[in-house]
């Protein structure tokens, strides 16, 4: 059964971050946008792209770096 995620990531079609995915997707399974049904891509592309893009959000988010080097400054204390 389907349910309807959120994603960082928009639909070219509508602009939506909703997708329709199941519990838990199998690699081939198809992702279509939960508003306007646009094929998306199958789940293994897509994850693969999700995962791509959180680690880039990860190494240019300054809130994250900021984390880091606290972490960083409490562990030389």
């Amino acid at each position: 059964m389907n349910a309807v995620r959120k994603v960082p990531m928009e639909c070219s079609r509508c602009g939506s971050n909703r997708v329709n995915l199941g519990e838990s997707p199998a690699d081939d399974d198809i992702v279509s946008c939960a508003e306007c049904d646009e094929f998306l891509g199958v789940w293994f592309m897509l994850r693969d792209r999700l995962e791509a893009s959180a680690r880039k959000r990860a190494t240019i988010d300054p809130a994250l770096m900021a984390n880091q080097v606290i972490k960083q400054l409490d562990a030389q204390a």
